[in-house]
């Protein structure tokens, strides 16, 4: 732990505590050496920070690792960072097997004063010119002879004709693959054209072999032989960074026990190699068998120094990537039986549940009576879904849950149910699957549908949707999930990524905002053209051109004719310019790290023919910035400071594309690329800087669904943008676990605006003065979030937060001492529904809600759709009580709903004042006893509701009162009568259900709170 001086020492100029008679400029602040001043017009600007390890050096008027003007610099330990490798050495060999090495040095920065040394090796070899020589004794078929370096035999007049495809695409041709003879693997013999053609002549076709390399690619056959058939088609397929599919999650156990964290990945190639840390520490490598290799790491038996934090790293040749981190907690038992507990008493859960976090809000016409006063909100108590262990079998994964429940009933006008709420907590089986609902909705503000939503979860595709509303399952081992929304329309392509993993949640709401495309500009493909890179009210960034003949249509053949050319450019120049970037500005280096980028802004690509036919670059682009108005600087060897870097739609990663160069010093203000998209579409590409900064701190953020910032809010996506001197330069997201907390990484020593919610509907509520250590600076945003500057990874003397190294923020902290941010999000959402009873606390049985019994995973749900005209939608519910038999028959349950915005069925435009509710009921069956509604509209003037009509044939035996209904529903889905139904695994029914209700049809129940002055056009 390190104490900042309140002033600095200086051996050089004098700090500076007042710009008053100073000239306009940079100056050493008084305050420490980490920091300085700046004067503006006799105005004082200080303790503006510079970034992690750096200090103030006034001689040189710059930020630097070591200040020649500040003595509080000295004696303060640096721990030492790697440089980046440097290029391969030339092989030692040209064939027949050589090797070569590379170097990095730990210098950037050196360890002193006693700071920790690089951990690692400074030094790699590896083969090269693994390729057998050339013999000059080998034979040649007939009429053939070898060459002079007797590397292949030559015939004369024969030729070889071929086409490389990129399997991603299929028929989508690859240019630029070079063509290697096997025994002269040193040169390409060919390279591909723009449309993948390659053509070798007078060589000998018989017992010829051919390689085929292109950077970023691998090759279906490693080797081909050519004899086989003349014209060849090769394909090959991009190399994929590995993607976990199973990562390690949190666990607990008791000294002695057996412990066990799995990991998996997938990559192309295969992982080779997975290697297991320990707070930063390798403890284990593990060789990979095949690609379904599972990696394990054992620990038997336990013990109390084993309690830590546990990742693994897949090793491929595409790359390195670490797994999320889980934490181990280690506890010693009850002393009194001693150190090994298999006593079934032992529990590590807390037995009593949390209160005042789970508070359900009862609908105005509703009351409950709770230790003998009436409430308008039930506490239901919180058990969490950690993970725990108790006396019984380990190897089962356990989570915390609800053991014991009490019912407190609930009036209302003239109906009444229960609900449960939790009393004691204890360690018992998790839910089948550990599932995580991800329910999602595309908001365009005008549409209600889209053509189709890709998604991906742990680099699998789980499927497409094609709806506005969407809902799938995966598990937390999956990781990150990628939202893929195609072009269509009069809308860009949009890409969201989320990290599920470890946070203990059972569901996640995702908002994909969609953007108008800007002007169309129209380009003859066998001409070519340029489009500009503009933002609104900013200079332009530069221009796009693509050659002639640079298109291919979706079968590979080369487009002739006019094509559709649309660049959306999100610039960092414009407030909240990269808000909507897909998801977070970072990228991997070569040991698997994160590290961050620095975005001088992001261009999206479609290219069409006939408006909605999509058409795919073939040969490489012409980009040229405008250096001076996007910030770029030249470097001494002629690069910019930016490189172009790719999004992999399907990973969700950033990847490293080209360099940018600077052509000629007469041309000092355009930076230039020429960069290849294989087989893409859209196309993402930033134009990227990494971050010189390579410590890592991570923010902790509270959000809760209450302006009394009581009840947490899980699931929430917590979004900080980090900001220079220039503007916004990254961006990066977490979820919240269960607890309402996330832990967003962010680079050390900037400044930072963190807010919450991704829908229109949402208001934010802003905490005043959050939890916070003493003189901690911030600055609130109304109805937006806060700003902050997070210190150097030197001077975190705040082990309790809110800024924390990385990957310790998770670490075990009582929330009484643990330092963060606090929001709400309020407006809960419309896909948020309020399950006001169990549904599944007696499954198979007579009176329970789902009929499948315990042991099927297969569940059914029903609704019924209410059209509601109002003009008070906020406080405008519908609650549904389903009974067996009869509106006097045994109790099933209840659900409510809120209401929901209808749209134009021609437009797609908000109508005013037409809402919708959709009830969950109980479904009937065959054989069974029907099921009976009583549907209650909660409304400020409920008593001037009316009841307007009921489809034909919707129900049997219809009541109707001024705010109610009660009917008879039948046993099959009608959706011409407002009724929906829908079978499937998990939640999986409910999801469906619910977005069949959400887009609707033409007929429903409808009742009138508006007085007549609102129409209903009665389409949702």
């Amino acid at each position: 732990m390190y104490v900042v001086v309140t002033e600095a020492k200086t051996t050089g100029p004098r700090c500076v505590k007042s710009c008053r008679g100073k000239r306009n400029g940079y100056y050493q602040s008084c305050r420490g050496c980490h920091v300085y001043i700046t004067c503006s017009n006799g105005r004082t600007y200080d303790n503006r920070p510079c970034p992690a390890r750096l200090v103030w050096d006034d001689r040189t008027k710059r930020c630097q690792y070591k200040s020649k003007t500040c003595a509080e610099y000295k004696g303060l330990p640096i721990n030492g960072k790697w440089s980046e490798w440097r290029p391969w050495s030339k092989c030692s060999k040209s064939c027949g097997g050589g090797v070569h090495s590379r170097i990095r040095r730990c210098d950037d920065p050196k360890p002193e004063n006693r700071g920790t040394p690089c951990r690692g090796v400074s030094r790699e070899t590896a083969p090269c010119a693994t390729w057998d020589c050339p013999d000059c004794r080998s034979d040649c078929p007939p009429g053939g002879k070898l060459s002079k370096d007797c590397a292949v035999c030559e015939c004369s007049g024969a030729k070889l004709t071929g086409q490389v495809l990129n399997m991603a695409g299929d028929t989508i041709p690859l240019v630029g693959v070079g063509v290697y003879i096997v025994g002269r693997e040193w040169h390409p013999s060919a390279t591909t054209d723009l449309q993948g053609k390659f053509e070798l002549k007078d060589l000998c076709i018989i017992g010829l072999k051919l390689t085929f390399k292109k950077t970023g690619f691998m090759s279906e056959l490693p080797v081909y032989n050519a004899e086989h058939s003349n014209p060849i088609v090769i394909k090959m397929i991009k190399l994929e960074r590995p993607t976990f599919t199973i990562e390690p999650q949190d666990s607990a156990g008791f000294v002695g026990d057996n412990v066990v964290l799995r990991c998996q990945a997938t990559a192309v190639p295969a992982p080779s190699a997975y290697d297991w840390f320990k707070d930063d520490n390798l403890v284990k490598s593990d060789p990979a068998a095949d690609e379904s290799f599972i990696s394990e790491l054992e620990l038997s038996p336990l013990k109390v120094s084993d309690a830590g934090l546990y990742g693994c790293r897949a090793v491929s040749r595409a790359g390195k990537k670490f797994s999320q981190f889980a934490v181990l907690t280690v506890n010693q038992g009850n002393p009194e039986t001693g150190r090994r507990k298999r006593d079934a008493d032992i529990d590590t859960c807390e037995a009593t549940p949390k209160k005042g976090v789970n508070l359900y809000k009862l609908a105005e016409t509703c009351t409950a009576k709770v230790n003998g006063k009436h409430v308008d909100q039930v506490d239901l108590g919180r058990c969490g879904a950690k993970a725990c262990r108790n006396g019984e079998n380990y190897a089962i994964s356990r989570c915390c849950r609800p053991v014991q429940t009490a019912n407190v009933l609930v009036t209302c006008a003239g109906y009444e149910f229960t609900l449960p709420v939790a009393t004691v907590c204890g360690c018992s089986v998790c839910d089948a699957g550990g599932g995580i609902g991800v329910n999602g909705i595309v908001d365009t503000g005008l549409v209600n549908t889209v053509p189709q939503v890709d998604i991906f979860a742990g680099g699998r595709k789980y499927g497409l949707y094609n709806r506005r509303h969407f809902y799938f399952e995966t598990t937390a081992e999956a990781g990150r999930v990628v939202f893929r929304v195609v072009p269509w329309r009069n809308f860009m392509p949009q890409v969201v990524s989320i990290d599920v993993a470890s946070l203990g949640i059972s569901e996640v709401y995702v908002q994909v905002n969609l953007v108008k495309r800007p002007r169309r500009v129209t380009i003859n493909a066998t001409i070519g053209g340029s489009v500009a890179l503009v933002s609104e009210g900013q200079p332009s960034a530069g221009r796009v051109f693509i050659p002639p003949y640079a298109t291919v249509d979706q079968y590979g053949m080369p487009v002739v004719g006019f094509i559709d050319v649309y660049i959306s450019f999100a610039d960092p120049r414009v407030p909240n310019g990269l808000s909507g970037a897909p998801g977070e500005l970072t990228f991997l280096d070569e040991e698997g790290e994160t590290r961050f980028l620095h975005s001088y802004g992001i261009m999206t690509l479609v290219v069409e023919q006939n408006y909605d036919e999509p058409v795919f670059l073939q040969g490489p682009l012409n980009v040229k910035l405008n250096a001076r108005n996007l910030g770029l600087r030249r470097l001494r060897n002629g690069q910019a400071n930016a490189l172009l870097w790719t999004f992999d739609t399907k990973m969700g990663n950033w990847e490293r594309l080209t360099t940018l160069k600077f052509p000629g010093r007469r041309q000092r203000n355009q930076a230039t690329a020429r960069p290849e998209f294989p087989a893409e579409y859209p196309i993402i590409k930033n134009i990227d800087e990494p971050l010189p900064v390579k410590d890592i701190c991570e923010v902790s953020v509270y959000v809760y669904h209450d302006d009394d910032f009581v009840q947490p809010l899980p699931g929430e996506l917590v979004v900080v943008l980090t900001s220079s001197r220039t503007g916004v330069i990254t961006r990066s997201t977490g979820l919240t676990n269960e607890d309402g907390r996330a832990c967003v990484a962010v680079p050390c020593g900037y400044k930072h605006t963190v807010t919450v919610g991704i829908s229109s509907r949402d208001v934010i509520v802003v905490s005043r003065d959050h939890k916070l250590p003493p003189k901690f600076r911030f600055k609130n945003i109304k109805s937006y979030g806060v700003n902050f500057t997070s210190p150097s990874i030197d001077n975190l003397v705040n082990e309790n937060g809110p800024i924390f190294p990385y990957r310790k923020c998770r670490n075990p902290i009582p929330k009484s001492r643990h330092y963060h941010f606090a929001m709400a999000v309020l407006n809960l959402r419309p896909a948020v529904q309020g399950q006001l009873a169990p549904v599944e606390t007696r499954p198979g049985q007579a009176l329970s809600w789902y009929q499948e019994p315990g042991t099927s995973d297969q569940k059914e749900a029903c609704m019924v759709r209410l059209d509601v005209l109002t003009l008070d939608p906020q406080r405008t519910e519908v609650v549904g009580e389903s009974r067996r038999n009869g509106i006097d028959g045994p109790f099933y349950g209840a659900y409510m709903a809120r209401v929901s915005q209808a749209l134009n069925p021609f437009s797609f435009v908000p109508l005013r004042g037409n809402y919708r509710a959709c009830v969950q009921v109980r479904c009937p069956t065959s054989g069974d006893e029907p099921t009976t509604v009583n549907l209650q509209l909660s409304h400020p003037n409920r008593k001037s509701c009316v009841f307007k009509w009921t489809p034909l044939g919707a129900t049997e035996n219809v009541t109707t009162s001024n705010a109610g209904m009660s009917l008879m529903i039948p046993k099959e889905s009608r959706e011409n009568i407002g009724f929906y139904r829908a079978r499937g695994p998990g939640n999986s029914a409910y999801r469906q259900v619910l977005n069949d209700c959400g887009r609707g049809g033409p007929y429903a129940a409808l009742f009138d709170c508006a007085g007549g002055e609102v129409t209903h056009l009665g389409w949702g």
